[in-house]
């Protein structure tokens, strides 16, 4: 994992890093941004809790299998 110096603070929008994404990906963004009249902040904010709704329940499930033991 690439790590910063300690007097470098990364770049944040809205309080989302944006270190870790790359220009096409943030000009990908944009575009969906001004397709949806949304911004770039608020589509990250969207993605952000549906990848954490995703995780959730699929942690839920995990929880619910029941394991039997094997012969």
């Amino acid at each position: 994992m690439k790590t910063s110096p300690r007097n470098v603070t990364p770049f944040t929008l809205d309080g989302c890093p944006l270190d870790a994404l790359d220009q096409t990906m943030l000009v990908e963004l944009r575009k969906l941004a001004d397709q949806t009249d949304w911004t770039v902040a608020d589509i990250m904010h969207d993605l952000t809790e549906e990848f954490v709704a995703k995780r959730k329940a699929e942690k839920e499930r995990e929880a619910k299998i029941v394991r039997f033991p094997k012969r």
